[in-house]
């Protein structure tokens, strides 16, 4: 098969200049070439089509064209070589697959389209998983308007690494890859025998592999410049537990370290408190960041000498507590949850802290996946309502505005749940149809109605608690609903009533009966 491409760099001939020679006698002309042996095709760039041949013999010639280098073909022509069968949606774009090909509009320039072409060595090829989708492409809703136009097979002749310019966006996303937080590793293998000669002739041996975990988890050092403390820990949330009360509450890390501050000057028994406050707010992250921007250079404790401990000193130590504390913790479980004695990350004992477990009931167990990617899970006695809805939404009954006591319930505000789900690579805006990742293999979708008005009145013995529809529960994905206590069927949200619903917080936990 004879091959013809287009290349724009210089290339050796094949052919050789013709010769003319004459004669007074008769008159003729006598061409006379030399064809050159075949030498191995190589080339750098838009070479993809080569892969559609086992064989053959590529005729290069000089020519300058705007399309660039690649394979003209027309586009029924290029469909029956690469034995492309459908068109499939990709990324709001269109790709051509076939069974073990894929063929990727790049980009059009004029009357021509460049394509790119991906095959698969083994198995059908995955339209989802192609590279060149992962990078900027022409994206058509209808590949037709493209049928009409000459094709391109190759890809760039001269390339450009695009990260760090302003040309591509920044918004990155966290991946869905699961996670491994420890992998098994191969240490050696033990081999031992013995033989006894007392009769009757006893023969033994014994024989042993030894593995070690290997812990897989990365950790940064915290940053020493208080406004990025700040603004870092602004996108951190950290799980607060009572295990008197037994209830907890998924917070903002610098709401937590806001309040640690303010513990700290109680515990040291400080007469003045010149610590700023943060007012009540949905988004306590930014309420928290707005009162302690400008305060860093408050004195916390005054010395004679330059010895003075100042509020960013403080606030920096308790957020290095606060990092150091997690990777001491084990993985929380269904009836065992994890965590730090609050106490000792501010008054630092010298014999240290211990990791600390509370044993809830059933409960627990449909939130301890959000522990587990919390940045910080931190255990007290008696830290009082961390969550409370605003003055507006109180309704009648004051139980209703509490976090009951004694059944380990979980409070969560969407902005926090938002940045764990974020780092699961899903978005809030899912829920708009569907459920969001929480953690690997666990998956959360609004059930029944959780921002419910009250109307209970005063005094009245139901409340909000009693109705089901108030809690939620994650789901481990690939289970039956029965064993998940999840409906098959999810409720839509619309995107207008999500945004409303973005300063509000729900309850993870299951119904439990009234106790005594």
């Amino acid at each position: 098969m004879t091959v013809t491409i287009d290349a724009v760099t210089s290339l050796t001939p094949l052919f050789s200049r013709p010769v003319v020679t004459t004669s007074p006698e008769e008159h003729h002309v006598l061409y006379s070439f030399k064809l050159k042996p075949l030498q191995t095709f190589n080339t750098t760039y838009g070479h993809c089509w080569t892969s559609l041949f086992d064989c053959g013999v590529v005729a290069k010639r000089n020519i300058d064209r705007d399309s660039g280098p690649g394979l003209a073909v027309s586009f029924h022509l290029m469909v029956k070589l690469a034995t492309l069968e459908i068109p499939v949606s990709v990324d709001d774009g269109t790709v051509l697959v076939g069974y073990r090909t894929a063929a990727i509009p790049i980009a059009r320039k004029g009357n021509c389209v460049l394509w790119h072409l991906e095959t698969s060595k083994a198995g059908q090829i995955d339209p989802g998983r192609l590279a060149s989708t992962q990078t900027s492409w022409h994206k058509v809703k209808d590949y037709k308007e493209l049928a009409d136009l000459q094709c391109i097979l190759g890809w760039c002749q001269v390339a450009h690494v695009m990260l760090g310019t302003q040309d591509i966006h920044e918004e990155v996303r966290w991946s869905r890859a699961r996670s491994q937080g420890r992998t098994l590793h191969w240490t050696g293998i033990n081999f031992t025998g013995h033989l006894m000669s007392a009769a009757p002739l006893q023969i033994g041996a014994q024989f042993s592999v030894t593995y070690t975990f290997v812990m897989n988890r990365q950790t940064f050092p915290a940053t020493t410049v208080y406004s990025q403390m700040l603004r870092d820990t602004s996108r951190e949330v950290a799980v607060v537990i009572d295990s008197d009360a037994e209830r907890a509450w998924l917070v903002p890390k610098l709401s937590l370290i806001l309040h640690m501050s303010h513990m700290y000057i109680r515990h040291r028994r400080i007469q003045v408190n010149p610590i700023p406050y943060a007012a009540p707010h949905p988004d306590g992250a930014e309420a928290a960041e707005s009162a302690l921007l400008h305060a860093g250079n408050t004195v916390i404790l005054p010395s004679q000498g330059r010895d003075i401990l100042r509020l960013r000193e403080l606030l920096l130590g308790l957020n290095i507590n606060l990092i150091n504390s997690k990777p001491v913790l084990e993985e929380s479980r269904e009836r065992k949850v994890f965590g730090v004695e609050l106490m000792d990350l501010i008054t630092q004992p010298p014999s240290g802290g211990k990791m600390k477990r509370v044993e809830p009931n059933r409960s627990a167990g449909r939130w301890a996946c959000i522990a587990n990617g919390a940045d910080a899970v931190v255990i007290c006695a008696g830290i009082g309502e961390a969550i409370k809805p605003a003055a507006g939404n109180s309704g009648l009954n004051q139980r209703c505005v509490s976090l009951p006591i004694g059944y380990y319930y979980l409070a969560a505000p969407l902005r926090c749940l938002e940045i764990i789900v974020q780092r699961q690579g899903d978005d809030l805006e899912q829920l708009q149809s569907g459920s969001v990742r929480l953690a690997h293999a666990r998956s959360w979708a609004i059930s029944g109605d959780p921002f419910q008005q009250c109307s209970h009145p005063a005094h009245n013995a139901e409340t909000c608690w009693d109705s089901k529809d108030l809690f939620q529960e994650p789901y481990q994905k690939g289970r039956w609903s029965a064993l998940t206590g999840q409906v098959s069927t999810y409720p839509s949200v619309s995107p207008t009533h999500l945004n409303n619903l973005m300063n509000g917080a729900v309850v993870f936990g299951r119904r439990q009966q009234k106790r005594d």
